[in-house]
Parts: structure tokens; C-alpha cells; sequence
């Protein structure tokens, strides 16, 4: 059934470019009012496409980038290497050219990888910007200075320093880290503000990509530890799990902070909104029957509408009980639980909103939406991901499908799914928590995802118009035999474990018609060579997607293996129309994308002042301590 699938891979990529392949059919399960079927049944698999075409035969078209094939099928080891610190770099033209219209600011943003076998998402934050013009890339990187980041400097070597605990960077004096490392959101188009599952979020100047200030107070977030803990250990830092996606309608945020059951706790949920320069006001989060919302894995993500609020509880297990040593793997759960507020009900004299529950089969991680809810109907557009766990990572001592020893360069690195990736569309009506809709696309494309993504500009009628996702593809060396045992039983599976590629299967990008949903182009990143971290930007026809792409090429003059490519988003399968590179960009695994216009100096008021908000917690500690504050923390925001 795999056998010779690159070869395959590669014909139905030229075919694409030539306008000879049809995209992935959908299959729509509109008219139930309660769960759709069981979506094994449900299998649109189609031609794949890696756009490996002989560009020398089209005429008048642009002049393409060369992929750099020869590279060796393995997965790079510089997915888990990185330069430190701050660097400013001027990215030149390797192959191809820039296109003459492209503008604006691609804001990329990755983990610094922590070493000693800890995964590569527990690092602390490091943002790049990067300039686009015709002529090619200014880079300015800066690690995520936040403060606890000068905390965790200061820190190092005494008594009351950080350590990595699973997911976590924790003091049992100081409190856990706000490792900044995920995603942005931005308001009103130019203020960045940076985020991160397990803390708040952080604005950004724009003009150096520092950071600027927090959002909200430490008393405007509850924390997610038990009240009786202040008690005993009043951190500075204390533990605020929140979401790296919050949703956001011109200059308003929607967050969300939620507490899970451990400690003997009671989980509550509470949605936050913030208009960039007030108070984070927050509400209860409760059901119909008006008991708190409990969050059972994460809230990776959540989408606003017009009229509604979607918090979803996403395939990303939160194993908080790792920090306190039990070493446990909790599988995702392979249904999607949706908790629906409409924005309405977000009233000043009250202090609690009730919410709809909504559940679906296969797991949810990342999501948009379309803007407008005609009817109260809401379409959400999703990647479904069964039989992945973006909570495991390669460890010492790990063991791989086929029984090997994972590789020491690997360690950190995330896990491989055990089947096979598919998009969806949902509809649900929001008044009566029904699900309309339930459409799901499976397709070669989706190994390894769909993973990354980002969109066009939506329609005037409010209506996403064109999603973008990326795919890490199918490694053997990274799929671990303990993650094939605790999804072996999941209850949709599409592929058998038996039937699991055990060859390489390529990085991909698609672009997906939101409508169908149907992948419509698409374009496969050669051997050795993983793109990441797409973004949309304006210009050409139909805009450009600007991606990471790391690999262990060190052949390729002016290029360190690590580059930014750009594509033309009306024809993917052509492959890049440019690729930059610079000797001394070293970057890893990279993460979430934004673009913004302007990069200027920030000229917002809002700012939560770091001494103000720490004194209470800081009195509280050892001389020592208070010390290390004074000197090593306050200075760099006063």
C-alpha cells in the first residue's frame, strides 16, 4: 500500500501544476442534529502533490527558487539546535528572486531548545522579525525577555533557582516560568503581543521586538495553583494557565484562564476581554445547569465570532501532575468538547456567563473561524489530528516503532502521530448547541498535521476565504513505540498500526478551500528539508506564504541549513519562488507566525509595572531574593 509513495508523490505533483488533478472531495454530514457518524468511514484520500516540476518548460512564468534536492531522508538534527541570545542579521537571496511587491514584517517566534532530554517546547521564548522588501530580509532575533526570564538568569547556580519538570521551568521559591514561546496575537493590526499556553500573555515593541509589559496584573489572574498554596509559597511567578491562541476582534481580546483538578482543587474556567488599555475583566465560565466549566486537557486555542465565543478543550493534555513526579502518559482524548458564550452576555453586573456544550468526534488542536454566524450558525474550519500527542516528545530511553533506539540529537523533539491527519468543517447552531455539520477530508498531504497555519483576509461577507496549513510529514525515527500502545485502541482510527508508513513521508504545504473544505494546491518540501511556520502576506494575486525551513544542508553557499522561503499562494506546486538564507541563522524547531504592516516604536500607555506587581510576593522571600530583584529584575523595567 506505501510502497514507492515519493515516486508517487512526485507525478501527482507535476500533474497538479498542470492543472490535471482534482482536489480532495469532501464528505458532508450536514443534517444531524446530534454527533455525526463514526468518520472511519469517511475516506477521501486523493492524488499527492510535492510540486517537483520541471520549471525549465513553462514559458514567461516566474523565476523559481532551486528546493535543493540530494539531501538524505533523515530528520535534521538542527530541528533541535539554536543560537542564543539577540542577533541581527541581513538574510540573503539564495535561489530565485524576491518578488517585487512584498512588504510588511514576518513575525516568527520559537523555543530555545533546553537540552538534557527535556522537550524542545520547554525552552524560553525567542522572537524573530523579520523586514520583507524586493531585496530581501532584515532579522532581528531577541529572546523573550520577560520578568522571570531575568529571574531564571539570576537565579542559576543558588538554592532557588529554575529547573525543567516536564512541559514546565519551575522555583519552588520564585513560582514557573512564562516561557513566551508560542504565538501572537495582534490589536488593531500593529500591537503584538505574544503568548503562551501556561502564562499571560506579553505586548511587544514592535520597533526591537522587546518585551513591554504584561497584560493584566498579577490580581487580575487567579493562578491555577490552590488558594491555600499563596500561603505557603508565595511566588512571584505564579502558574496562570491561559491559551496561546486568545481571540481577537480589532482592539478587543478575549483570553481565557481555567484550573485543572490536582491538589485536591475544584477546576473552574473564566473567560477574560481586554481592550488594550483597561482592566482585564473576567467572568465565570459556567454550564446550563450553572456548575464551573472544567477544562479536562488544554485550551490551546480559542476563535470569536460576531455574536459568539468559542473555547475549545484541545487535544493537548496539560500533565501538570508531571511536576510533582508522576511520570504518567495521559493519552488526548479522542472526542473534542466546545463550550459556546455569546459575546452578548458578557455584561458588566454580572459575574459569571453560561455556556453551551458541544462535542465532537476526533481531536481538535488548532482552528479559525469564519467571522460571521448568520442564524447563530457558527463554521468553524479545524485540524483534526487522531492519534497524535503534541504533549510527547523523544526522551532518553525511548524506543521507536520498529524497536530502535532513538537517536541522542533527537531527544526533545515532538513525537509522530500514529494515523494519519484530515481537516474538517463544522457548523453548529449556537442557541441550541446542536452540530449541523460535520465535514471531514483525509488526504497523504495530512501526515504530520495538519500542523501549522495561517489564512488569507476573509471575505466581505465574513467568510474565510483561503487556510494554509503546514505538515511535518512521517518520520520512523521519530514515532515512538509507547505512543503506538496508547493510541492503538482509539476508537476512529483510520489507518492500522500494521499499515503506519514506515518510510519517510515529505513536509508539506496546502492550501485549502474553506467552502468544500478541499485542498487545492499543494507542494512538498524535498528530503531532509522540514518547512514550518507559514504566514500569509499581501502582494501578487493572491498574496504570498512566507515559511521556515530547517535542515541540515551546510553545502548551500550563504546558507547555514536553516532559511526563510517564500511562495507564490496562487500556485504552491511550482515550489518557492525564493529562498534566504544567512551563515549564521541557527534556529530550531519554529512555532506561530504574524504579519503586521509597520514595525514602530510603541506608543500605547498601558503598562503593568513589574515592581508593583511582584512587591507583595517579593516581601514575602528571603533577603536573598529580594535582593536579586532589586537588582537583577526591576532595572530592566523602570
Amino acid at each position: 500500500m506505501h510502497t514507492n509513495r515519493r515516486d508517487f508523490l512526485k507525478l501527482a505533483g507535476t500533474a497538479a501544476a498542470l492543472g490535471c488533478t482534482k482536489g480532495a472531495k469532501s464528505v458532508d454530514t450536514s443534517g444531524h442534529s446530534t454527533l455525526p457518524s463514526d468518520p472511519r468511514t469517511e475516506d477521501t484520500g486523493q492524488l499527492v502533490d510535492t510540486g517537483v516540476l520541471d520549471t525549465g518548460d513553462i514559458v514567461d512564468g516566474p523565476v523559481l527558487a532551486d528546493p535543493g534536492y540530494g539531501l538524505s531522508d533523515a530528520v535534521p538534527s538542527a530541528l533541535g539546535i539554536s543560537s542564543y541570545g539577540d542577533d541581527d542579521l541581513s538574510l540573503s537571496v539564495i535561489s530565485g528572486e524576491m518578488p517585487a511587491d512584498i512588504h510588511g514584517h514576518y513575525w516568527v517566534v520559537h523555543p530555545y531548545p533546553p537540552g538534557g532530554g527535556n522537550p524542545l517546547f520547554a525552552g524560553s521564548g525567542r522572537v524573530i522579525r523579520m523586514d520583507l522588501s524586493p531585496t530581501g530580509i532584515e532579522a532581528k532575533l531577541r529572546m523573550a525577555r520577560t520578568p522571570c526570564h531575568y529571574a531564571d538568569v539570576a537565579s542559576e547556580g543558588t538554592s532557588f533557582g529554575f529547573d525543567n519538570l516536564e512541559m514546565a521551568r519551575m522555583s519552588m521559591q520564585l513560582g514557573v516560568r512564562n516561557l513566551a514561546n508560542t504565538a501572537f496575537v495582534c490589536l488593531d493590526g500593529d500591537r503584538v503581543l505574544l503568548t503562551y499556553d501556561g502564562g499571560r500573555p506579553f505586548e511587544l515593541n514592535p520597533a526591537d521586538a522587546s518585551v513591554e509589559t504584561a497584560v493584566g496584573w498579577s490580581s487580575e489572574w487567579v493562578g491555577a495553583m490552590p488558594g491555600w498554596m499563596d500561603w505557603v509559597l508565595p511566588f512571584p511567578f505564579p502558574m496562570v494557565m491561559s491559551t496561546a491562541h486568545p481571540a481577537v476582534d480589532g482592539d478587543t481580546l478575549f483570553t481565557v484562564e481555567y484550573n485543572l483538578a490536582i491538589l485536591g482543587s475544584a477546576p473552574w474556567t473564566r473567560l477574560g476581554r481586554w481592550n488594550g488599555s483597561g482592566e482585564l475583566r473576567s467572568w465565570a465560565v459556567v454550564d446550563e445547569s450553572g456548575a464551573d466549566v472544567a477544562i479536562e486537557q488544554s485550551v490551546h486555542q480559542m476563535v470569536a465570532t460576531d455574536d459568539f465565543i468559542v473555547v475549545v478543550d484541545t487535544a493537548f493534555v496539560v500533565e501538570v501532575e508531571g511536576m510533582f513526579g508522576d511520570s504518567t502518559m495521559r493519552p488526548q482524548s479522542p472526542e473534542t468538547v466546545m463550550w459556546v458564550i455569546q459575546r452578548a452576555d458578557l455584561i458588566a453586573s454580572a459575574d459569571s456567563v453560561t455556556a453551551k456544550r458541544i462535542q465532537i468526534p476526533l481531536e481538535v488542536i488548532h482552528l479559525t473561524c469564519d467571522r460571521t454566524n448568520p442564524g447563530g450558525v457558527i463554521t468553524l474550519h479545524v485540524s483534526h489530528t487522531p492519534g497524535a500527542d503534541a504533549s510527547e516528545f523523544l526522551e532518553p530511553g525511548d524506543v521507536t516503532s520498529a524497536g530502535l533506539d532513538v537517536r541522542v540529537d533527537l531527544h526533545g523533539l515532538p513525537a509522530a502521530p500514529s494515523d494519519l491527519g484530515a481537516l474538517g468543517r463544522i457548523k453548529i447552531n449556537a442557541y441550541s448547541g446542536s452540530v449541523i455539520e460535520h465535514t471531514i477530508v483525509r488526504d497523504e498531504r495530512l501526515w504530520g498535521g495538519p500542523a501549522l497555519a495561517t489564512e488569507a483576509p476573509q471575505t466581505s461577507e465574513g467568510r474565510a476565504s483561503a487556510i494554509y496549513w503546514a505538515s511535518i510529514g512521517m518520520s520512523p525515527e521519530l514515532r515512538l513505540a509507547r505512543v503506538d500502545s496508547a493510541y492503538s485502541d482509539h476508537p476512529y482510527r483510520h489507518i492500522p498500526l500494521s499499515e503506519v508508513p514506515t518510510e519517510v513521508l515529505p513536509s508539506t504545504l496546502v492550501r485549502v478551500d474553506p467552502s468544500g473544505p478541499e485542498i487545492v494546491d499543494s507542494w512538498a518540501f524535498p528530503a531532509g528539508r522540514i518547512g514550518l511556520s507559514p504566514q500569509w502576506v499581501p502582494g501578487g494575486s493572491d498574496g504570498y506564504l512566507v515559511t521556515t525551513m530547517i535542515s541540515d544542508d551546510r553545502a548551500t553557499t550563504g546558507s547555514s541549513g536553516c532559511e526563510v522561503w517564500v511562495f507564490d499562494c496562487a500556485n504552491l506546486a511550482q515550489g518557492p519562488l525564493v529562498r534566504l538564507g544567512h551563515t549564521e541563522l541557527q534556529v530550531p524547531f519554529t512555532l506561530h507566525t504574524a504579519w503586521t504592516e509597520t514595525a514602530a516604536t510603541r506608543t500605547a500607555a498601558y503598562r503593568v509595572d513589574v515592581r508593583t506587581d511582584t512587591a507583595a510576593s517579593v516581601a514575602r522571600q528571603s533577603t536573598e531574593i529580594q535582593t536579586m530583584f532589586e537588582t537583577s529584575v526591576y532595572p530592566h523595567f523602570e
